[in-house]
């Protein structure tokens, strides 16, 4: 294999990622031994990049970005990584499996990085695979060749989506000894188009509702399909999505919110599934509708009725901003929305009589007889035929229900079924009668386990599920045991499996079954002890994460969407048995709701959080900074100011390191609101903070930096950031590095040195690009466009600049649209388009006006006084002098341009002191009034 000295690889550049799959759960299980772990990996990273000539780009935490001058040698480096990794000898719970992908494309250097599109390519075809899997795009296949090690060979997995790329990429695995070969489904959307997982059960009957739903989906909108529990609408929307899943651009993405039961998580649910995270500071709907524009698909939003109102909002969101996709919803109830049309489902088709000759033909029969492995093309022997039909009908062709009798056939036979379920006939409790039924057959141990199954609301592990029914305060169930009374309620269709992507099997209840738990829960008095055995497996799981977050100094903001539903059920069991330990979950899965915009939720866990008994006062008041974030970001500035004050008012009852805490989380928050007492308490925090964990060092010293700044004091402000960007590098927060950078180029920006700062602002501007940041892209790109404007690349500067508005104007950044309104109006005027510039300042001054920005407002009167002084010098010398005296030295807009104007429209009008008093005495409607007239004649 060729090998090249000198720089980084340059043409045509094979790129490589990897990183360690489950390193968060490798560093839980392993505590302090994770570092000698992770350095071991490296080294045989390291050892086969130095034989094979890869060069190493930059590393993170586990990951590694490396390029090769050719791909054989890229392919040869990654066998020799997974074969050593694999001859390690690893610790208990501690194996790594390191997931790799390679991309070859055109690019060169960027001093000691690369700036190309082949670059994003490699690092997505990496983070579909799996721990022990090496993949590679179609053009790293082309450029290797047939020249790849003597033993491996490759397999092609098909063509897959890639996140932010339009066309589907052929994904091939290298194969060969000493390579894993059998891998879960790449976390990808095939081309296939859809994120389904095919039932392992034929689709049975509904053929009239399945042609009505794709009829009325072809030019509906938004479609409901209304039925109650256990009537077949998911699986009657996912046989419909896979149908509509080739004909669409975007396929078909089946969202699953049966275990959602707060409106204020849907759409982060939504986002999670169509492989976009919510941001911190992120209106929820604002994201979702920047997540479906232009898309072409069909949305599916199964199991609404317990978050109808989450759901209303998110359908009409995506209706809206996607007029070409299509929202297909199951639930028990319409949403009485614009635009729904409702469907409501009835059950199955049953036959006449029980002895009807044409039992075979009706669907509830059909479907039966298929779960029992009756072939379509025999036939029943007659008696057999009258017993399901005399089964189906007791069980009124209800789809669950029928699931259910058929999953206790091969035990008791068709005929013992139909005699344990009586003769009673109940239409509206058929489904819940065949549950009980079901549920009355099972031996002791299982009924125990199913009852206490009832907080199931997203899919646990086996682990999780023993730690939780195998509690202390509860009658024991052998933990051993666990394993194979979740397979008795699996075969008898009580619960659900699934094998993830990670190879483990979780299991899930659904809604109906779960009411049932629940009912006989609470009637065998074990409630309040199951509720506290969840709150002691959430509280230790809390505790762990705590620990590892503290020992890492990274943010815990990580969990998935099931993982965040299963502790938001532990806060609410923790709610009704009073359990302080309940606050403590909370806090730990606050970053996780902040960046996915969920303040809703996070307001009300807190409030109601807030007023349980036996709290500490260092909980009390970590509660009371978490509701004023939530206040503060849903725009209740009053009540976030009253959640701080509240905060401060337990200092005394605090010691100095948890006082210090408290001021550096809330320093942050305050920068826009009260710098002063952001001031305060960052001064006051750092000195204490400085031994703390990286993470609560990282958010003080921002918040130093940032008021230093503010104040005047640059050289201390730029400082403090620097020492902060240090720290968040030693965490591998790379969110907090692109903050602190983009605070170090606002910095050169205020001093002037505008080069600098463009520089340093691009920087951030790639990594929020990266990170999917939406929010701070915005801002970060406003004040790059305008440093590149004062450096004289208007084009540049013009492009980020409405580049930042349509972000800030997504996500309802009123005053941040307005500076970049502003701006970009400056910036017209700058270079030469005056036009442009003179309506750009009058839709400011609008703007202002309406929303009572006044300093912007007089920023925007004197543009509009600049740009229209051929027009009418008079005017816009009364105009001008009008917003000079209304304070425009604090806007913005540099004085010496104010003096030269002054003087040039002096020059142009007669009685030039008569108009610039009649300026200053400008009443504020005669302003208003001024600068509506000036524009207008300029136009």
């Amino acid at each position: 294999m060729p090998r090249r000295s000198g720089g980084l690889p340059s043409g045509r550049v094979t790129f490589m990622f990897s990183d360690i799959e489950g390193s968060t759960r490798l560093f839980h299980n392993l505590g302090d031994e994770y570092t000698v772990v992770l350095n071991r990996h490296q080294v045989v990273v390291r050892k086969a990049l130095a034989r094979y000539g890869g060069h190493e780009v930059k590393t993170e935490g586990d990951s590694f970005f490396v390029a090769f001058w050719d791909a054989p040698s890229a392919v040869a480096a990654c066998v020799d990584i997974q074969r050593g990794l694999a001859a390690q000898r690893w610790p208990h719970d501690g194996e790594v499996r390191v997931r790799i992908g390679l991309h070859t494309g055109t690019a060169e250097p960027a001093g000691d990085d690369y700036i190309a599109l082949a670059v994003h390519r490699a690092a997505r075809v990496s983070a579909v695979g799996h721990g022990g899997q090496i993949l590679l795009s179609a053009a790293a296949v082309e450029a290797a060749g047939d020249d790849l090690p003597a033993d491996c060979s490759l397999r092609s997995l098909g063509r897959f989506h890639l996140k932010d790329f339009d066309e589907p990429e052929p994904l091939v695995q290298v194969t060969g000894p000493g390579l894993e070969s059998s891998h879960p489904a790449l976390k990808a959307m095939p081309a296939a188009r859809h994120n389904i997982r095919v039932p392992p059960t034929r689709f049975v009957g509904r053929r009239r509702e399945r042609l009505k739903l794709m009829k009325l989906l072809a030019d509906r909108p938004i479609v409901t399909v209304v039925a109650q529990g256990g009537m077949g609408k998911s699986r009657l929307a996912t046989e419909v999505a896979l149908s509509f899943a080739d004909e669409l651009n975007d396929g078909a993405t089946f969202v699953e919110l049966g275990g959602v039961s707060d409106d204020g998580l849907v759409v982060s649910t939504i986002l999670e599934t169509l492989g976009t995270r919510g941001i911190q500071g992120q209106a929820g709907l604002a994201a979702l509708s920047a997540a479906v524009q232009g898309r072409v698909g069909l949305i599916v939003l199964d199991e609404a009725e317990l978050v109808s109102a989450g759901v209303a909002a998110a359908a009409e969101t995506i209706a809206a901003a996607a007029p070409n996709s299509r929202v297909l919803i199951t639930s028990r109830t319409p949403l009485a929305i614009e635009g729904e049309e409702v469907v409501s489902l009835d059950p199955l088709t049953i036959p006449d009589s029980d002895d009807d000759p044409l039992a075979a033909a009706s669907d509830a029969v059909a479907m039966l007889l298929d779960r029992l492995g009756v072939d379509d093309d025999s036939t029943p022997e007659a008696d057999e035929l009258q017993v399901a039909s005399a089964l189906c009908r007791r069980l009124d062709g209800l789809p669950l229900a029928i699931e259910l009798a058929a999953a206790r056939v091969p035990q008791l036979g068709l005929r013992n079924v139909l005699a344990g379920l009586g003769d009673e006939r109940a239409h509206e409790s058929a489904v819940q009668d065949a549950i009980r039924w079901s549920y009355g057959l099972l031996g002791a141990s299982a009924q125990r386990i199913f009852r206490r199954l009832r907080w199931l609301v997203a899919p646990a592990d086996l682990e999780m599920i023993t730690a939780v029914v195998c509690g202390p305060e509860i009658e024991v169930i052998d933990p051993s045991d666990v394993a194979d009374l979740m397979t008795v309620l699996n075969d008898r269709s009580l619960i659900r499996s699934r094998r993830g992507d990670d190879g483990v099997i979780r299991y899930r209840m659904l809604e109906t079954v779960r009411e049932v738990a629940d009912t006989e829960l609470v009637a065998i008095g074990e409630s309040a002890q199951v509720d506290r055995s969840f709150v002691q497996w959430a509280a230790s799981s809390v505790w762990t994460a705590n620990i590892a977050r503290n020992q890492s100094g990274r943010a815990a903001d990580d969990y998935s969407g099931d993982e965040l539903l299963l502790f938001l059920a532990a806060i609410d069991a923790g709610r009704r048995v009073d359990d302080p330990e309940t606050a403590n979950i909370l806090l730990e899965i606050t970053p996780t709701l902040t960046s996915r915009g969920s303040w809703t939720v996070l307001s009300e866990r807190s409030d109601a959080l807030g007023a349980m008994p036996g709290l500490s006062a260092k909980t009390k008041a970590a509660l009371n900074v978490t509701r004023s974030r939530a206040a503060f970001a849903s725009g209740d500035t009053a009540r976030g100011l009253e959640h701080v004050a509240a905060a401060e008012a337990l200092f005394p009852e605090l010691n100095d390191y948890e006082v210090a805490l408290v001021e550096g989380e809330v320093a942050n928050d305050l920068l826009r609101i009260d710098p002063f007492k952001a001031s305060k308490f960052a001064e006051h925090a750092w000195p204490i903070l400085e031994r703390a964990n990286l993470n609560a060092q990282v958010g003080a010293l921002h918040a130093v930096g940032a008021t230093r700044m503010m104040f005047g004091n640059l050289e201390g402000g730029r400082e403090a950031m620097l020492r902060c960007l240090a720290l968040a590098d030693e965490a591998g927060d790379r969110q907090s590095m692109a903050n602190a950078t983009a605070a170090l180029g606002n910095a050169a920006f205020s001093q002037g040195d505008f080069a600098e700062a463009a520089k340093m602002l691009d920087d951030a501007v790639l990594t929020f690009r990266e990170l999917d940041a939406p929010i701070q892209l915005g801002a970060t790109l406003g004040m790059a466009g305008h440093a590149y404007v004062l450096l004289g690349d208007y084009d540049q500067g013009i492009a980020m600049l409405s580049e930042s508005l349509a972000l800030r104007e997504r996500f309802n950044d009123v005053v941040g649209a307005l500076y970049c309104k502003l701006n970009l109006a400056d910036s017209y005027d700058r270079a030469g388009r005056t036009d442009e510039a003179r309506r750009g300042f009058a839709d400011t001054f609008a703007s202002c006006e309406r929303v009572g920005v006044v300093p912007l407002q007089n920023a925007a009167a004197h543009g509009i006084a600049v740009t229209a002084a051929d027009a009418d010098a008079p005017g816009a010398l009364t105009l001008l002098a009008a917003a000079v005296g209304r304070s425009i030295g604090t806007t913005g807009i540099d004085e010496p341009v104010t003096n030269a104007a002054l003087e040039r429209f002096r020059a142009l009008v007669p009685d030039a002191d008569a108009a610039e008093e009649a300026g200053r005495a400008l009443s504020d409607v005669e302003f208003l009034t001024l600068a509506g007239e000036v524009a207008a004649v300029a136009d």
